[in-house]
């Protein structure tokens, strides 16, 4: 017990010492609360943006400057990768699916023939330099050349002589009997003669057939085609010769395409013939001012002469430069497998022999998609803003929420007196100090609480002047070396939500310093 006395009165001399150290050290130290500190907590302890989270929470200059310069290459990359994305999706990028049917016999193509006339009137002579000049456009061959021009130029009917020649027999054949009695045909005149379109729909299902043409001494031009129409007969169209056997083996295509405007090039119900040959009859119109005699019963417009089929039509090398001419968004093509010929019997050397096969029971259809659309570039989009960022739609709306609120904070003051109650924890009515009202209006974000003295409690006195910053930055001055021990753990604490200023100073005055806040 008397140990403990004595100890008693060293004891106390200690603690007056301390005492004295504090009396002596009393100081002034501010801490800088920056009036965003609120958002700024609320938006870091929400928000899932974790490149913002260490950003605001690094208490390190090395650790702010690492963290910003990964949240930084992150948007970088999140650009770049975005923009790709949005480059690929203007460009429109589409690609064909393919589906294989078995079909049912239903879908055999019209067969188009075509063949040179004979004119029963002319000699040999006449006869073949006439074919030069209509088909073959060749210029006048010879003496018969000039006759026919000078004999029949102005009024012979190219159209109507045609119409009115000679037509060769043709036979359909199925399964070695002779069905022509069952097949309709529709006589067409092109620059490749007279064509015959045969219907054979009424045979149907059907997946092979044999054509003979009788009594001709020219090539015969044969084409399939889905409707009744000479088309394409100058690229896909297949010759026989007289006293030849051509086998020709088809497949059947089906076409569907996305229309123009949503990234096709198709127009619905477009005929891309008919769209050709009128194109074609506006050049003959504009530069011969007349019309050959295969498009004057689509056109009402002059038949050219023999001259001016030689002179004009037959020099015009590209009659459809200047066409704008869309395919239909549904069509259906019979492309040719293979084509072979043999030699017939000298017996049918006047006679040419067409076998058409399909080249087995499947019909394959190309569908035109749209590769890369509005759906998934918002997907891509996610992704990349979940792999670099980190961030979904309701981050974003966090961020805008932020942004909207640090602004709106700037230009209006009841920001910051909601803040300052908040802090303050009563209603903040016009508390300022006219002695220096002058310096404390510049701006209505300022606050500035001061306490002189020592404080028992750790009172942390409050100054708001960096605007630029946002978080809370306490900044100690005149401090002793007790005075740091005691309280540098402690600095580094957040702010209360109220600041009790009646019950915690011991020995300390508090001047509270806030700018005027004008009503509005």
């Amino acid at each position: 017990m008397a140990r403990a006395d004595d100890e008693e009165p060293f004891l106390s001399d200690g603690l007056e010492d301390i005492d004295e150290e504090f009396d002596e050290g009393a100081e002034q130290r501010r801490i800088v609360l920056h009036v965003y500190d609120d958002e700024s907590k609320e938006f870091t302890s929400l928000t899932t943006y974790h490149g913002m989270v260490r950003i605001y929470n690094s208490n390190t200059w090395p650790s702010l400057i690492f963290w910003c310069l990964v949240v930084v290459t992150c948007v970088t990359l999140f650009m770049i990768h975005s923009g790709m994305l949005l480059y690929f999706y203007l460009s429109h990028p589409t690609f064909l699916q393919e589906t294989v049917r078995v079909d049912d016999g239903m879908h055999f193509p019209f067969v188009t023939v075509c063949l040179q006339p004979t004119f029963q009137s002319f000699t040999d002579s006449e006869q073949n330099c006439l074919r030069k000049i209509l088909f073959g456009g060749k210029s006048a061959c010879g003496s018969e050349g000039r006759l026919l021009e000078s004999e029949y130029n102005r009024s012979l009917s190219l159209r109507k002589l045609l119409f009115d020649s000679g037509r060769p027999a043709i036979k359909v054949f199925v399964g070695g009997k002779d069905v022509s009695d069952r097949v309709s045909s529709r006589r067409l005149l092109t620059k490749h003669g007279i064509c015959e379109s045969l219907n054979v729909t009424q045979l149907f299902p059907l997946s092979y057939m044999s054509v003979v043409v009788e009594n001709t001494t020219a090539d015969v031009l044969y084409n399939l085609q889905s409707q009744p129409k000479a088309s394409h007969l100058d690229s896909e169209g297949i010759h026989v010769r007289p006293g030849k056997h051509s086998f020709t083996t088809f497949k059947i295509v089906g076409d569907l395409f996305l229309q123009k405007g949503d990234r096709g090039f198709c127009r619905p119900n477009s005929d891309i013939v008919e769209c050709t040959q009128r194109c074609q009859a506006k050049t003959y119109l504009k530069k011969c001012k007349c019309l050959p005699f295969y498009m004057t019963d689509a056109f009402d417009a002059p038949e050219c002469s023999l001259l001016q089929i030689r002179d004009c039509v037959t020099r015009i090398e590209k009659p459809t430069d200047n066409c704008d001419c869309l395919v239909g968004c549904r069509r259906t093509n019979y492309r040719i497998v293979t084509t072979t010929y043999a030699r017939l019997s000298s017996k049918s050397r006047n006679s040419s022999v067409i076998t058409l096969k399909q080249n087995n029971r499947l019909r394959t259809e190309f569908r035109q998609l749209k590769r890369f659309r509005t759906v998934d570039l918002l997907s891509f989009v996610a992704g990349s803003m979940g792999l670099f960022l980190g961030m979904s739609c309701v981050t974003l709306m966090e961020i805008f929420m932020y942004l909207f609120k640090s602004i709106w904070g700037m230009v209006n003051n009841s920001r910051h007196k909601e803040f300052l109650e908040k802090l303050l924890g009563e209603t903040v009515e016009n508390l300022v100090d006219e002695s220096d009202g002058k310096e404390l209006k510049r701006s209505h974000e300022e606050i500035v609480i001061t306490v002189n003295g020592r404080n028992d409690n750790e009172i942390i006195t409050v100054d708001h002047e960096a605007l630029g910053n946002r978080r809370l930055s306490i900044i100690p001055f005149n401090r002793s070396r007790i005075d740091k021990a005691m309280f540098d753990s402690k600095w580094q604490l957040a702010v209360p939500p109220r600041l009790e200023t009646s019950n915690t100073i011991s020995r300390a005055s508090v001047t509270l310093r806030v700018p005027h806040l004008p009503h509005r």
